[in-house]
Order: structure tokens, then C-alpha cells, then sequence
């Protein structure tokens, strides 16, 4: 996690990180990183953003929407500073593993809302899943197509949230490997 606190930024900055994170994947909001603290210049800054992104008068954060549905930006106001982090949407095992069935039975080029590269957490990896906790990756192969589904652990920090644990992982279609003769 990146401190922007030592150098204050404009309210111009924040908003083209927004609008590229908004373009892009996703996945992160500045470089390789998937959130960071910052404060404002000026009071003035704080303004603007709270009118551009209806930060709620009355609650300390504001969610953010990505184009692919499942992936939002949060906002915290911190007693002194603010914090922007991506946010995943929370996967089960058993919903990975819908997902997975879901594509097998498909077209297998996508996995939902046309994507071919997703991040989610899963709370509580079992089955299949407890692999990735080796450093393995998990792979399936689509039936009729030349492709494969591979899901990896993400190199993020576990997240605690009322008593569950998740982790972020990537789940991605690709081309099957060419097998020797």
C-alpha cells in the first residue's frame, strides 16, 4: 500500500487515476498497486470530489463501480487522510466452482459479463481451491475448445471480515497448451 500523505495531491489527480482505473482492467488503481493513502491539498480539493462522486454526506466512504460489475474503487475518509483501494466482489468456493461449470458448459471464451480475466475474493478456499495455497495454480479444460480456465492465488494480504477469511484470486481464460507428439 502506497502514502501519497507527504506529498498532497489535487482533486484534477485523484479524478484521472478514477478515470483510468475505470478504463483499464481494474484489477489496479496506480501502477501495480491495488490501493493507496493520500491527502488533499486543500479543503477545496475534498469539495470537488465530494460533489463529482456524491460521497455521502453522513457515512466515511463511497464506492465507486467498475465497467465489468464486479469490481468497485472504495473511497475512505480517514480521520486524516483517505484511503482508495480496489474492492472485489466475494466469490464461495461453491460459486467459483459454478462459474467454472458454467464456462465448461458455454462457448468457453468468457466467464461472465464477457470477460476473459476476473479477480474476486473467496472466502474460505476448499476443495480444488486449497491447491492454490501451495503456490499451485488450478487449471480446467474446456471440452470443446482449444482453451483452459486457470485460477491463481493472488499476491495480496489475506482479508479478515467478520470472522471470514478470503483471498484474492484471478481467474483467467487462455489458449490450451499445444500437447508433444
Amino acid at each position: 500500500m502506497v502514502l501519497f500523505l507527504h506529498v498532497p495531491v489535487d482533486f484534477q489527480w485523484i479524478d484521472s487515476v478514477i478515470s483510468k482505473w475505470k478504463k483499464g482492467n481494474g484489477f489496479y488503481v496506480y501502477g501495480k498497486e491495488r490501493g493507496f493513502f493520500f491527502a488533499w491539498k486543500s479543503d477545496q480539493d475534498w469539495d470537488e470530489f465530494e460533489k463529482e462522486y456524491d460521497f455521502p454526506q453522513y457515512h466515511n466512504c463511497v464506492d465507486i463501480t467498475h465497467w465489468s460489475d464486479i469490481l468497485t474503487l472504495r473511497v475512505t475518509k480517514l480521520e486524516k487522510s483517505f484511503e482508495i483501494q480496489v474492492m472485489q466482489e466475494w466469490f464461495t468456493t461453491s460459486k467459483v466452482m459454478s462459474l467454472i461449470s458454467d464456462w465448461r458448459e458455454g462457448n468457453g471464451e468468457t466467464l461472465l459479463n464477457g470477460l476473459t480475466e476476473i479477480e474476486v475474493q473467496v472466502e474460505n478456499l476448499s476443495g480444488d481451491l486449497t491447491k492454490l495455497l501451495d503456490g499451485s495454480v488450478v487449471e480446467y479444460v474446456h471440452p470443446n475448445k482449444n482453451a483452459r480456465c486457470v485460477i491463481a492465488l493472488q499476491a495480496t494480504p489475506m482479508r479478515i471480515f467478520s470472522g471470514y477469511r478470503s483471498r484474492t484470486v484471478r481467474i483467467s481464460i487462455c489458449p490450451s497448451d499445444p500437447q508433444p507428439i
